[in-house]
C-alpha cells in the first residue's frame, strides 16, 4: 500500500500574505479528509487490487473486480471533493449536490408568511400564480447551479462573480489530461450506468462499427495490466489536482472581482509588543496618514501600547473589502489623528 500513497508538501500558511485564521483553521480540516481519503482509502483499494492481479489463481474475478470497481469510482470522486473545497473557499456559492437544488426550489416556489395564532407563531404557505412561479423558476435556474466538475471553469465564467486565474487553468488542464478524462468518461461511466467490473457478461455495443446493442463476455475488467497503468497514472495526477489547492487556499489566492482583475491589493499589518493582539489596515488608509506628514501612530484597543507595523502583506480583493467595513476598531482614533494633523 505503500506504494501508491503520496507525500504533499507542509501545509503552512504564507508569510506574504493576509491569511484568515478562521478559514485556515476549517480548510486545514478539510485538506486533511481529502490527503487521508487519498493515503487510505484510495491507495488501500489499489493495494489489493495490484496484490490480486498479481495472484490471480488465488481470486475469483468479483473479486478482483469489487476493487477495480471501488478504486475507479473513489479517484473520479477525489476530484469533486476537491473541488468543492475550492467551490467554498472563492465563495462561488455553487450546490453540491441536486438534491439541494430541489430542497431550495421547493423553499422558494411557495409563499411563506408569519401567523400569529394566540400566544404562539407559525409559519404557513401558499401558491404562487403560474405566471409569478414561472419568473421565480426562471431566476432559480440563473441562482441555483450545481457543480460540476466537467463545467467547473465554464459555470465560473457564467457566474461572473471573479476574474479567471493561472491556478484554475492549470487545475482543468490536469483534470482534463489523457489519463483523467479516460478514467472519468470511459470507465468510470461505465461502472456507474453500463456494468460493474465484477460481472462475467454484460449488455454493450457488440459491432464496432455499428451501435448494436448485445450480451458481451469481453469484459473490460480482462484488460488489467492497462488498468493497473491507467489508475497509476491518475494516482500522480491526482496528487497534483490535491496540491494545487492546497497551494491556493494556503497562499490564499482568491481571484479579485471581474472588474477588478490583475489589480494587486495590499494591507500593512500591525503588532502589539504588550500583548497578543494583532491586525491589519489596508494600505491605502495606512498610505493616507502617511500623507498627513508624520508616521501614523497606532494604540492597542486592547491595552493602549504603540502598535508596531509588522510587515506589509498582498491580500485579496475580499480580505480588503473586509478591512474596509471592519475598521471600526481604530475609527475614533483614526479620526483624532485625523483632526490632530490637520490642526
Amino acid at each position: 500500500m505503500e506504494k501508491y500513497r503520496r507525500s504533499f508538501s507542509s501545509l503552512k500558511p504564507s508569510k506574504t500574505r493576509m491569511i484568515n485564521p478562521v478559514e485556515f483553521g476549517i480548510f486545514s480540516c478539510a485538506f486533511e479528509e481529502i490527503v487521508r481519503f487519498f493515503n487510505d482509502d484510495i491507495s488501500i483499494g489499489l493495494a489489493h487490487f495490484m496484490t490480486m492481479h498479481n495472484h490471480l489463481e488465488d481470486y475469483s474475478q468479483r473479486a478482483v473486480g469489487f476493487y477495480l470497481d471501488n478504486t475507479i469510482l473513489k479517484v473520479v470522486s477525489c476530484w469533486d471533493y476537491s473541488f468543492q473545497v475550492l467551490n467554498q473557499f472563492w465563495g462561488l456559492d455553487f450546490l453540491s449536490s441536486a438534491r439541494s437544488r430541489e430542497i431550495l426550489s421547493d423553499i422558494y416556489q411557495k409563499r411563506w408568511k408569519v401567523v400569529e395564532t394566540g400566544d404562539s407563531f407559525t409559519l404557513a404557505c401558499s401558491d404562487y400564480s403560474e405566471k409569478q412561479l414561472a419568473e421565480i423558476n426562471e431566476k432559480l435556474k440563473q441562482a441555483l447551479v450545481v457543480l460540476h466538475a466537467d463545467n467547473f471553469k465554464k459555470q465560473v465564467k457564467r457566474s461572473k462573480k471573479i476574474a479567471l486565474t493561472p491556478e484554475l487553468d492549470r487545475l482543468m488542464e490536469l483534470f482534463n489530461s489523457q489519463p483523467c478524462k479516460e478514467l472519468r468518461t470511459q470507465w468510470r461511466n461505465h461502472v456507474t450506468h453500463g456494468a460493474s467490473m465484477t460481472f462475467g457478461l454484460h449488455i454493450s455495443g457488440i459491432n464496432s462499427t455499428l451501435p448494436t446493442e448485445g450480451l458481451s463476455f469481453t469484459h473490460p475488467a480482462k484488460r488489467r495490466d492497462d488498468m493497473l497503468c491507467l489508475l497509476q497514472q491518475n494516482m500522480d495526477v491526482l496528487q497534483k489536482g490535491i496540491q494545487l489547492v492546497h497551494d491556493i487556499v494556503w497562499d490564499n489566492i482568491v481571484p479579485n472581482s471581474r472588474q477588478n482583475s490583475g489589480k494587486m491589493f495590499y494591507g500593512v499589518q500591525l503588532d502589539c509588543p504588550n500583548c497578543d493582539f494583532k491586525d491589519c489596515l489596508t494600505q491605502d488608509v495606512f498610505d493616507l496618514l502617511h500623507a498627513k506628514g508624520r508616521v501614523p501612530r497606532f494604540d492597542c484597543p486592547k491595552c493602549r501600547s504603540p502598535l508596531t507595523v509588522l510587515q506589509h502583506l498582498e491580500m485579496a480583493e475580499r480580505d480588503y473589502n473586509w478591512l474596509l467595513f471592519n475598521v471600526e476598531k481604530f475609527e475614533g482614533h483614526l479620526q483624532n489623528y485625523l483632526k490632530d494633523s490637520s490642526s
